[in-house]
């Protein structure tokens, strides 16, 4: 395993721990007849849930965020290297190639992990499946293995353009804070810090409608069956077309968090990794 991958691992592990509340909250907020303000899914959900409810579903996001961070820092790395070479001279478009690479590898394995974390973060009461294990069993018993895949199209469509802007503005924003080559090197933690959240803000503000609808068809796949496309239609049609930004602002804050721990987290262990 290189040393991206390894440090891609710490990263994407803090930067689960840091942002899971929000990312419940967001979740919530893109549900049909959800509370439109993000306080008022937040107030509600302590209400009648309680507090650990913002928690749910960390598990299968938690234990997978290693592996999902060690292939796309991975990947990022590799492609980085063949991509430049086709590239030469065209430093920027090498970045955001490569990050689409990363995000097409990275996605097979979010899907799943997904599936699994929305439908228990959208899951009220007592009543079935209680954790990821329990709750893939009873999709792999009902569906097969393809039914752990729902919205993976949505899924890709997200994640390979939103990983490109990821990278790049990463890149650029670190050259802009960093004043040169040695401070870059070193990961002045500012910099990472507001390079790391400003890309994770950039990227999903770049693709926010789609991830509504995908919140949408993996919490109630039976219901948006016919797939994205017409998912889209018909939730505007229903609801107006606000509701294709409808928890924006957190996952806007979560993204800011999640993805400056994932930057410091990254840089850091690389530093460390390679004085060993």
């Amino acid at each position: 395993m290189t040393e991206e991958a390894v440090a891609g691992a710490l990263g994407g592990a803090a930067g689960v721990v840091f942002g899971h509340p929000l990312d419940t909250l967001r979740v919530r907020q893109q549900q049909p007849g959800a509370p439109r303000n993000a306080i008022s899914v937040l107030v509600h959900l302590v209400r009648n849930e309680g507090a650990p409810a913002l928690f749910k579903g960390l598990t299968a996001p938690l234990v997978s965020a290693s592996a999902q961070n060690a292939v796309c820092f991975h990947s990022f790395s590799a492609a980085s290297t063949r991509v430049a070479q086709a590239l030469q001279g065209r430093p920027q478009l090498t970045t955001f190639v490569a990050g689409c690479i990363a995000g097409g590898a990275t996605a097979v394995l979010v899907v799943p992990v997904d599936l699994l974390k929305t439908q228990l973060q959208v899951s009220v009461g007592s009543t079935g499946p209680r954790g990821p294990l329990s709750l893939a069993a009873s999709i792999l018993a009902a569906h097969g293995p393809a039914g752990l895949y729902k919205g993976a199209a949505i899924t890709f469509a997200r994640d390979v353009p939103s990983s490109g802007v990821y990278f790049v503005v990463y890149d650029v924003l670190m050259r802009r804070l960093t004043d040169d080559c040695t401070a870059r090197r070193n990961g002045a933690t500012y910099a990472t810090v507001l390079a790391g959240g400003g890309a994770g803000v950039c990227s999903w503000a770049s693709i926010y409608p789609l991830d509504v609808a995908k919140s949408r068809i993996q919490a109630n796949p039976e219901r948006w069956a016919a797939g994205w496309v017409d998912c889209l239609r018909r939730s505007v049609a229903e609801e107006g077309a606000s509701v294709l930004w409808r928890g924006l602002g957190a996952c806007l804050s979560r993204a800011f968090v999640v993805n400056a721990a994932i930057f410091s987290g990254y840089e850091a262990a690389l530093k460390l990794c390679s004085a060993f």
